[in-house]
Protein backbone atom coordinates (compact mmCIF):
# COMPACT_ATOMS: atom_id res chain seq x y z
CA UNK A 1 0.00 0.00 0.00
CA UNK A 2 1.84 3.06 -1.36
CA UNK A 3 -0.73 5.93 -0.10
CA UNK A 4 0.07 8.12 -2.42
CA UNK A 5 -3.73 10.00 -2.24
CA UNK A 6 -4.17 9.81 1.41
CA UNK A 7 -0.58 11.71 1.74
CA UNK A 8 -1.10 14.63 -0.76
CA UNK A 9 -4.84 15.13 0.57
CA UNK A 10 -3.28 15.26 4.14
CA UNK A 11 -0.79 17.94 2.52
CA UNK A 12 -3.52 20.05 0.85
CA UNK A 13 -5.45 19.91 4.03
CA UNK A 14 -2.84 21.17 6.11
CA UNK A 15 -1.85 24.34 4.14
CA UNK A 16 -5.49 24.79 3.28
CA UNK A 17 -5.20 24.32 -0.48
CA UNK A 18 -7.37 23.12 -2.71
CA UNK A 19 -8.28 18.93 -2.24
CA UNK A 20 -6.44 16.93 -5.18
CA UNK A 21 -8.88 14.62 -7.20
CA UNK A 22 -8.25 12.01 -9.57
CA UNK A 23 -7.04 9.52 -7.32
CA UNK A 24 -9.49 7.06 -8.79
CA UNK A 25 -8.05 7.56 -11.87
CA UNK A 26 -4.67 6.64 -10.80
CA UNK A 27 -3.01 3.80 -13.04
CA UNK A 28 -2.64 0.05 -11.50
CA UNK A 29 0.63 -0.70 -9.65
CA UNK A 30 3.24 -2.88 -11.76
CA UNK A 31 6.31 -4.27 -11.77
CA UNK A 32 9.54 -1.47 -12.52
CA UNK A 33 13.01 -2.24 -13.53
CA UNK A 34 14.56 0.54 -14.87
CA UNK A 35 18.53 1.37 -15.61
CA UNK A 36 19.55 4.78 -16.51
CA UNK A 37 23.07 5.84 -17.43
CA UNK A 38 23.56 9.36 -17.34
CA UNK A 39 26.99 11.81 -18.24
CA UNK A 40 28.00 14.92 -16.56
CA UNK A 41 31.19 17.05 -18.24
CA UNK A 42 32.60 20.03 -16.45
CA UNK A 43 32.46 23.17 -19.25
CA UNK A 44 32.84 26.16 -17.17
CA UNK A 45 34.29 26.17 -13.51
CA UNK A 46 35.20 29.01 -11.26
CA UNK A 47 34.03 30.01 -7.25
CA UNK A 48 31.11 31.65 -8.56
CA UNK A 49 29.71 30.44 -11.65
CA UNK A 50 29.88 27.06 -13.38
CA UNK A 51 28.06 25.16 -16.29
CA UNK A 52 27.70 21.59 -16.86
CA UNK A 53 26.69 19.52 -19.98
CA UNK A 54 24.51 16.43 -19.21
CA UNK A 55 22.87 13.84 -21.01
CA UNK A 56 21.07 10.42 -19.86
CA UNK A 57 19.45 7.13 -21.38
CA UNK A 58 17.02 5.35 -19.62
CA UNK A 59 15.29 1.83 -20.58
CA UNK A 60 13.07 -0.17 -18.39
CA UNK A 61 9.32 -0.59 -17.79
CA UNK A 62 8.40 2.28 -15.99
CA UNK A 63 10.21 4.36 -18.94
CA UNK A 64 12.19 4.01 -22.04
CA UNK A 65 13.59 7.56 -22.91
CA UNK A 66 17.06 9.85 -23.98
CA UNK A 67 18.02 13.34 -22.92
CA UNK A 68 20.45 16.44 -23.03
CA UNK A 69 20.69 19.90 -21.47
CA UNK A 70 23.12 21.73 -19.14
CA UNK A 71 23.43 22.82 -15.37
CA UNK A 72 24.11 26.51 -14.76
CA UNK A 73 25.26 27.33 -11.25
CA UNK A 74 25.58 31.21 -9.78
CA UNK A 75 26.84 32.02 -6.21
CA UNK A 76 28.99 30.69 -3.78
CA UNK A 77 29.85 26.90 -4.80
CA UNK A 78 32.16 24.07 -4.52
CA UNK A 79 34.12 23.12 -7.74
CA UNK A 80 32.24 19.57 -8.06
CA UNK A 81 34.05 18.03 -10.80
CA UNK A 82 37.85 18.99 -9.35
CA UNK A 83 39.55 16.02 -7.73
CA UNK A 84 41.45 18.35 -5.93
CA UNK A 85 39.56 20.71 -5.17
CA UNK A 86 39.17 21.80 -1.51
CA UNK A 87 35.13 21.94 -0.37
CA UNK A 88 34.13 24.87 1.00
CA UNK A 89 32.01 24.79 4.75
CA UNK A 90 28.88 27.23 3.22
CA UNK A 91 27.51 26.91 -0.08
CA UNK A 92 25.02 29.04 -1.69
CA UNK A 93 23.42 29.27 -5.32
CA UNK A 94 21.05 29.63 -7.76
CA UNK A 95 21.01 26.75 -10.36
CA UNK A 96 18.98 26.67 -13.59
CA UNK A 97 18.87 23.01 -15.43
CA UNK A 98 17.27 23.37 -19.11
CA UNK A 99 16.86 19.64 -21.04
CA UNK A 100 15.18 18.38 -23.90
CA UNK A 101 14.04 14.61 -24.01
CA UNK A 102 12.64 12.55 -25.95
CA UNK A 103 10.36 10.09 -24.92
CA UNK A 104 9.64 6.37 -26.52
CA UNK A 105 7.66 5.04 -23.60
CA UNK A 106 6.07 6.00 -20.63
CA UNK A 107 4.28 3.70 -18.42
CA UNK A 108 2.87 7.02 -16.04
CA UNK A 109 1.23 7.89 -19.51
CA UNK A 110 0.33 4.20 -21.12
CA UNK A 111 0.04 1.80 -18.52
CA UNK A 112 1.81 -0.72 -17.00
CA UNK A 113 3.63 -3.60 -18.87
CA UNK A 114 1.50 -5.99 -16.70
CA UNK A 115 -1.20 -3.54 -15.68
CA UNK A 116 -3.81 -2.79 -17.70
CA UNK A 117 -6.12 0.51 -16.94
CA UNK A 118 -8.87 2.57 -18.46
CA UNK A 119 -6.98 5.87 -17.68
CA UNK A 120 -4.15 5.76 -20.15
CA UNK A 121 -2.98 7.62 -23.34
CA UNK A 122 -2.71 6.23 -26.77
CA UNK A 123 0.49 6.55 -28.84
CA UNK A 124 -0.65 7.97 -31.06
CA UNK A 125 -1.45 11.27 -28.80
CA UNK A 126 1.64 11.55 -26.90
CA UNK A 127 4.67 14.08 -27.20
CA UNK A 128 7.62 12.11 -27.76
CA UNK A 129 9.78 15.72 -27.51
CA UNK A 130 9.91 17.73 -24.33
CA UNK A 131 11.61 20.32 -22.83
CA UNK A 132 11.55 20.51 -18.85
CA UNK A 133 13.29 23.21 -16.78
CA UNK A 134 14.18 22.95 -13.04
CA UNK A 135 15.62 26.14 -11.62
CA UNK A 136 15.83 27.42 -7.43
CA UNK A 137 18.11 27.67 -4.70
CA UNK A 138 20.29 25.46 -2.74
CA UNK A 139 21.96 26.63 0.82
CA UNK A 140 23.92 24.14 1.96
CA UNK A 141 26.68 23.84 5.32
CA UNK A 142 29.47 20.86 6.01
CA UNK A 143 25.98 19.59 8.08
CA UNK A 144 22.57 20.75 6.34
CA UNK A 145 21.21 21.08 3.11
CA UNK A 146 18.47 23.22 1.91
CA UNK A 147 16.61 23.82 -1.50
CA UNK A 148 13.95 25.10 -2.64
CA UNK A 149 13.23 24.69 -6.44
CA UNK A 150 11.06 24.32 -9.49
CA UNK A 151 10.44 22.36 -12.44
CA UNK A 152 8.20 23.16 -15.71
CA UNK A 153 7.48 20.75 -18.57
CA UNK A 154 5.83 21.36 -21.60
CA UNK A 155 2.85 19.02 -22.50
CA UNK A 156 3.17 15.66 -22.75
CA UNK A 157 0.08 14.39 -24.36
CA UNK A 158 -1.28 16.45 -27.09
CA UNK A 159 -5.14 16.99 -24.91
CA UNK A 160 -2.50 17.73 -22.24
CA UNK A 161 -1.56 21.11 -21.01
CA UNK A 162 2.21 22.16 -19.54
CA UNK A 163 3.11 21.17 -16.05
CA UNK A 164 4.94 22.59 -13.37
CA UNK A 165 5.63 21.86 -9.37
CA UNK A 166 7.62 22.84 -6.63
CA UNK A 167 9.18 21.79 -3.94
CA UNK A 168 11.14 21.94 -0.59
CA UNK A 169 14.18 19.69 0.51
CA UNK A 170 15.88 19.77 3.82
CA UNK A 171 18.48 17.54 4.68
CA UNK A 172 21.47 16.79 7.20
CA UNK A 173 24.65 14.79 7.20
CA UNK A 174 25.34 12.46 9.77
Amino acid sequence: MVLGGETQTAIHKAIDNVLPGGWHHQISNDAIVNYELGLEKQLISTRFFSIQSASYTRLGTLSTAIGTGFTSTLGLINQAFKAHSTPHGFQIYLYAHPQLNFSVFDATLSGGLFSQSTYTIPGDQLERFTGQISYGLIIQTKKLFFEYGFSRITREFASGDPYKWGGLKLGFWI
